[in-house]
């Protein structure tokens, strides 16, 4: 991490360490979907991994609209209610998506 620093910093001419963190984060952020190389395997299609995903690695973005949150929510809740998925597992609209 120091070593990471340390190249932020001397990349953007930065005094402190503080703002060289945050450049750092700022790349990272650009990035999110590439974090799906820790448990995804793009030629197959499959995980390489057990366990759980962040959805950032997912779609690349850790923020929706308002707009596009309200709709999927409203699906989540009447898929919910309706039995589509269950009330413990609200991902599980995810999956649907894929169906053919």
């Amino acid at each position: 991490m120091k070593r990471t620093r340390e190249t932020s910093r001397a990349a953007y001419k930065i005094g402190n360490s503080a703002t060289a963190l945050g450049v750092i984060l700022a790349v990272l952020e650009r990035h999110l979907s590439e974090l799906a190389e820790g448990w995804f395997d793009a030629e197959t299609g499959e995980p390489t991994r057990a366990g759980t995903a962040p959805l950032e690695s997912v779609f690349g973005v850790r923020d929706l609209p308002v707009e596009t949150a309200a709709v999927v929510r409203a699906a989540v809740d009447r898929m919910v209610q309706d039995g589509t998925v269950p009330a413990d597992e609200p991902w599980r609209v995810l999956e649907l998506l894929t169906e053919p």
